[in-house]
């Protein structure tokens, strides 16, 4: 990272199950720089936060006079905005009642101090505030205030990846419940018989749509209906290196096998919609995620299971679209938070 900018509004971090992505955010908002760390599930919480603080480090000396930016955080899980503290993240099993916000800024605020043999008075005071919350609600924050549903006081948010987040945006504000818990469309039960879910409860929507249940579906199917050398000439060694990515590209292209996949994946995810389209009445749902990213065969699904399910007004008046920001809507929604722009 060699780039020098003139402003910048925060920093971003999205932490995923995988990466951590983490970005340098200005006016627009737009994202001037990107940097992503490895993230191993067996990592200590402390250790993670170390090596971020450091990452967030560079990122903000890019921008001249260096100044301390604002940092806003999304994590996946249960997560505490108000203490800042990490209840519980399904992808993370190690993080528990983890301190982030006082970890990422005191990680931060020996840093931007430097070495003590140099530091000075200013340097030692140089701080800025760290803010967190849940990933779903910094995805439903960017796409709601300046991405797909900008222009809308009623909105759904819907991440599909690994597990599946949601948010809301009502009468133009963000929502996120008493608890600041509101949203988690994924663990709405829509099988009471279906498979067990990473909370621990049966047949969650995250247990059929997540890229995990997507993998294990298209596998099978590949292996019943005798398909495997023809999936293995795409360039794999084996199955047990398929990913939703893989699946979701040959349904793109029109493979007839990975279709069916996403199909019954978006129905699935049409019939919660449905319940939430009954319930709230939004003018859109804004899907986004990784496994998204497959396009028609997902949406076209997903929208016929909508108008079929919910009630006849509610749904004919609801759009369900893409979102705009792509996989920057996090560290961007993230960063906006920590800036105090938007709505919420």
């Amino acid at each position: 990272m060699t780039a020098s900018f003139k402003s910048a509004v925060a920093l971003g971090v999205d932490i995923g199950g995988t990466f951590v992505k983490t970005a340098l955010v200005g006016p627009g908002p737009a994202v001037l720089e990107r940097a992503r760390l490895t993230m191993d599930p067996g990592e200590p919480a402390e250790a993670l936060l170390r090596r971020l603080s450091g990452t967030l480090y560079g990122l903000e000396a890019l921008v001249e006079g260096r100044p301390a930016l604002p940092v806003g955080v999304g994590c996946a899980g249960l997560i505490d905005a108000r203490t800042g503290v990490v209840r519980t993240s399904p992808n993370l099993p190690l993080w528990r009642d983890v301190p982030l916000v006082a970890a990422l800024s005191e990680g931060l605020a020996v840093h931007r101090a430097g070495p003590p043999e140099t530091r000075t008075a200013t340097e030692a005071g140089r701080t800025a505030r760290v803010v967190l919350d849940n990933d779903a609600n910094v995805f439903s924050f960017a796409e709601g205030f300046f991405g797909a549903a900008r222009d809308a006081a009623n909105a759904v948010f819907v991440t599909l990846g690994t597990g599946v987040g949601g948010g809301l945006k009502l009468d133009g504000r963000l929502y996120t419940g008493s608890c600041g818990f509101a949203g988690e469309i994924g663990h709405i039960t829509i099988d009471p018989d279906g498979p067990v879910c990473a909370c621990g409860n049966r047949g969650c929507l995250e247990s059929f749509v997540g890229s995990g249940s997507i993998v294990r579906r298209a596998r099978k199917m590949i292996e019943d209906e005798g398909r495997q050398n023809e999936w293995l000439s795409s360039g794999l060694s084996s199955l047990d290196e398929l990913t939703a990515e893989d699946v979701g590209r040959a349904a793109q292209a029109g493979d007839a096998l990975a279709t069916r996949v996403f199909g019954e994946a978006g129905e699935h995810l049409g019939v919660a919609l449905a319940g939430v389209v009954n319930l709230l009445n939004p003018e859109v749902v804004v899907l986004g995620g990784g496994v998204s990213k497959a396009g028609e065969p997902l949406f076209s699904a997903v929208r016929s299971t909508v108008l079929r399910r919910a009630l006849g007004l509610s749904s004919r008046c609801v759009r369900i679209v893409p979102a705009l920001l792509g996989e920057d809507a996090g560290v961007i929604g993230a960063a906006m938070k920590a800036a105090g722009s938007g709505g919420s």
